[in-house]
């Protein structure tokens, strides 16, 4: 889904502030990629919450899930033909490979293997396409993975998940107050849980 996608499911949600944010981004979006919140505020003379609760109306995490979109929405514009796609893609490849396996996959292989279910909450849309790669390449082995969908659906899971469950969280920055509370409460609970961020480069 595009930002103009997003924008429109959600335009009841949003005041005349957040539309003055918006159309900004819309029609400086090579610039909006990489200008940090705070320039964006001073750019539309608002705040730099109101910033981040626009991106939150419109269903993302927060800012940096905004900018992650910007980039998406913009290299599929092609904007450079003279690129070597196929270079291009074996150098991500080997590159991720690389990161890949000077990662330690010991603790979190155990903790799967012994769970009885396995739950994983995105934080938001970029985090989602992680989550459903996830599910779907664990679905090969016979395990199947629960998403959850929202705090509201969280809070109802937190009463019924136990110390032998386990719980994946996605996050873009690993910043946001929700899912710091998240981790905060399945700790309480004594509930294991495993975290992964996505920067944003």
């Amino acid at each position: 889904m595009h930002l103009e996608s997003l924008v429109t499911n959600n335009l009841s949600k949003l005041n005349p502030t957040d539309i003055i944010v918006w159309q900004y981004i819309c029609n400086h979006k090579k610039e909006c990629c990489y200008i940090s919140i705070y320039d964006l505020a001073k750019k539309c003379n608002v705040s730099r919450t109101t910033v981040l609760r626009f991106a939150q109306k419109i269903s993302l995490d927060g800012f940096s899930d905004l900018k992650m979109m910007l980039k998406m929405e913009l290299g599929k514009d092609k904007d450079i033909p003279s690129i070597d796609i196929a270079k291009a893609a074996i150098n991500l490849c080997q590159k991720v490979g690389n990161e890949v396996a000077k990662q330690d996959f010991t603790s979190a292989n155990k903790l799967m293997y012994k769970a009885q279910r396995v739950f994983i909450y995105p934080s938001g849309y970029v985090q989602e396409n992680v989550a459903n790669e996830m599910k779907r390449l664990f679905l090969s082995c016979n395990l199947l993975i629960y998403e959850i969908k929202g705090i509201d659906e969280f809070k109802r899971i937190l009463k019924n998940i136990s110390s032998n469950d386990l719980f994946i969280i996605i996050s873009l920055s690993g910043e946001s107050a929700h899912v710091v509370e998240f981790a905060r409460q399945l700790h309480i609970h004594n509930v294991p849980f495993c975290y992964s961020h996505i920067t944003a480069q």
